[in-house]
């Protein structure tokens, strides 16, 4: 058998360890990674959430529009029924400029007529509410 000779022993010592120092860098890299993609994952979960929270409550703003358009040009111009899909999806999120031009043309807008109609339909309401009852 032959010596191996000191030198080259610490050589290879030396080697190990560097490997191992390099090895023990990437299992702790890898597993900083890891934590950062599980913190990334859970960041991503709380946008979609909100994301889903915000794209409903524009969905409910666009159906109380959709709504409010429908019943004021039921009142105030019949042949434009047909076009308030339209013009909800225009006008979302732009309602004052809807407004302004509501009042040019029919001087009254969304605001004044909301007011109005839900007082009007609170009260039919009430009415339909009473009747039939005793007294």
């Amino acid at each position: 058998l032959k010596k191996t000779p000191a030198n080259k022993l610490t050589r290879d010592e030396t080697a190990r360890t560097a490997v191992q120092v390099i090895m023990d860098g990437a299992f702790q890299q890898l597993a900083e990674t890891r934590y950062s993609m599980a913190k990334m994952h859970k960041l991503l979960e709380y946008m979609i959430a909100d994301h889903k929270i915000a794209a409903a409550a524009l969905a409910e703003n666009e159906n109380r529009l959709l709504s409010l358009l429908e019943r004021f040009y039921a009142k105030h111009n019949p042949l434009k029924v047909k076009e308030v899909p339209d013009l909800a999806r225009l006008f979302q999120g732009k309602e004052h400029v809807l407004n302004d031009r509501l009042r040019k043309s029919y001087k009254v807008d969304l605001t004044n007529f909301e007011d109005t109609s839900s007082a009007h339909y609170s009260d039919k309401s009430a009415d339909t509410g009473n009747k039939g009852q005793d007294s």
